[in-house]
C-alpha cells in the first residue's frame, strides 16, 4: 500500500484513499436464491438471500457465503413491506432459529419502540400476542398497547431517534438533515471548517439515527485538526447509532491509540474482526500495531490481548487473504456498507469523494 506519513509518528495515510460520505448504500452481490434489496436512499442495491430479521436488523447471505447486518432504517420502504408481508413472524428463517417470546408487556413495549416504523411495531405485538407465554393481566396490558400501534400504524408514523411522527414528517426532517451535510460538505471544500462544523452538529442532530455528519467530523477532527480527543466521541457516537460499523469501529480503534488508550484500541479492532474478517486493511492496522508495539518500550498492551491480536492477525492473512502490511501505519476506513463498481473499481456513486490526509491539508476532487 503507498501512504503518505504525516508529522506525527505512525500516522500515515492511504494516498488517495477516497472516503464516500454516502453512508446509506449496501454491499452489491448475488445469490443462488437472490432477492433485490435496495438501501433507503434508493442508490444502492444487493442482491441476497434473506436469513433473518431480528427486529432491529436483517441478516442477508451473499453468494460467497458470508452474511452482512443490516439495519433495517437503512432498507427502503418497499424492503420494510415486504418484510412484513411475510409469516407475520419478525424472525425470518429457515425454522431452526426462533426468538422467544416475552413474558411481559413491558419487554414487548420495549422492542417495539426500536423498531424504525409503527408497522413495524406492530408487527411485534401480533408475534409476540401469538405466543403463550403471557399471563392474562400482561396479555391484557399488550393487547391495549397493541391497540395503540396499530392506530399509529395506520397514520403511518415512523421513528426519528426517540420521537414518533408521520411519515412525511420524519422524511422531511432526514431531508433537512441531508441538505445541511450537503452545504457542510460543500463548506468543507471551500475551506471553511467552522460553518462546515456548525452545519454537520445541525445535521446530526434533525437525523439521530444517522451517522453521517458525525463520521465526518470524526475524520476531519483526527486527520485534518489533529484533535484525536475531539474525534473519539464522534466515532462513539457513530457506534451508538450503528453499533456494528465497522468503518466507525476502525478509525475510533485509530484514535484510541493516538490518545494512548491502547487497551480500547485493541478491543475495537478485535471487535472489527469478529464481526466482519473480510473488511479491507484490519490485517494492515493490527499488522502495525504489533510492530509498532514490538519496538516500543512506551506502548504496553497486556499479554493477553496481544495474543489475540495476533491470532487475529493470522486469520486475516491466511483464512481470509488479506495482504500483509507492506509499511508500517493505519488505514482509516469509509463507513461500512460502501458501494463499488466490481467493473471499474470505483465508487458507484455520482457524488464527489474526499480525499482527507493529515499533515499539510487535504484534497478533494472526484475519483
Amino acid at each position: 500500500m503507498a501512504m503518505l506519513t504525516s508529522h506525527r509518528p505512525w500516522k500515515p495515510v492511504l494516498a488517495g484513499c477516497m472516503l464516500l460520505l454516502f453512508l446509506n448504500s449496501l454491499c452489491a452481490s448475488e445469490n443462488s436464491e437472490k432477492r433485490k434489496w435496495m438501501s433507503a436512499n434508493g442508490k444502492s442495491t444487493v442482491l441476497a438471500k434473506l436469513i433473518e430479521w431480528d427486529g432491529s436488523n436483517v441478516i442477508l447471505e451473499r453468494e460467497d457465503g458470508r452474511r452482512i447486518t443490516v439495519s433495517i432504517n437503512k432498507l427502503s420502504s418497499q424492503d420494510r413491506d415486504y418484510l412484513l408481508s411475510l409469516t407475520g413472524n419478525p424472525i425470518i428463517g429457515d425454522g431452526s432459529e426462533r426468538k422467544q417470546s416475552a413474558t411481559t408487556a413491558a419487554e414487548i413495549e420495549d422492542e417495539a419502540k426500536t423498531m424504525p416504523t409503527a408497522k413495524q411495531a406492530l408487527l411485534i405485538y401480533q408475534f409476540h400476542l401469538s405466543g403463550a407465554k403471557l399471563t392474562d393481566s400482561e396479555r391484557r396490558a399488550a393487547e391495549a398497547r397493541r391497540d395503540h400501534w396499530k392506530e399509529l400504524a395506520e397514520k403511518g408514523y415512523q421513528r426519528l431517534g426517540d420521537q414518533w411522527m408521520p411519515g412525511e414528517e420524519a422524511e422531511a426532517q432526514r431531508k433537512k438533515a441531508r441538505d445541511k451535510f450537503d452545504y457542510a460538505y460543500e463548506m468543507l471544500r471551500l475551506g471553511n471548517g467552522e460553518l462546515s462544523e456548525k452545519a454537520l452538529r445541525e445535521a446530526s442532530r434533525l437525523d439521530p439515527d444517522n451517522i453521517q455528519a458525525d463520521f465526518l467530523m470524526g475524520l476531519v477532527y483526527s486527520l485534518v485538526v489533529d484533535n484525536d480527543k475531539k474525534a473519539v466521541r464522534h466515532f462513539e457516537e457513530c457506534l451508538k447509532r450503528d453499533p456494528n460499523n465497522v468503518g466507525a469501529m476502525n478509525n475510533l480503534a485509530i484514535c484510541c491509540f493516538y490518545e494512548k488508550e491502547y487497551t480500547a484500541a485493541v478491543r475495537y479492532w478485535l471487535q472489527s474482526v469478529e464481526i466482519s474478517p473480510e473488511t479491507p486493511a484490519l490485517a494492515q492496522n493490527i499488522g502495525s500495531l504489533i510492530s509498532i508495539t514490538s519496538r516500543s518500550n512506551r506502548i504496553r498492551i497486556p499479554q493477553r490481548r496481544m495474543e489475540e491480536l495476533s491470532a487475529a492477525y493470522e486469520a486475516l492473512i491466511t483464512q481470509h487473504g488479506q495482504s500483509r502490511p507492506n509499511a508500517i501505519g493505519f488505514v482509516y476506513l469509509p463507513p461500512t456498507g460502501l458501494s463499488t463498481d466490481k467493473k471499474s473499481g470505483k465508487q458507484s456513486s455520482g457524488r464527489q469523494l474526499v480525499v482527507v490526509g493529515s499533515g499539510t491539508g487535504f484534497v478533494i476532487a472526484p475519483d
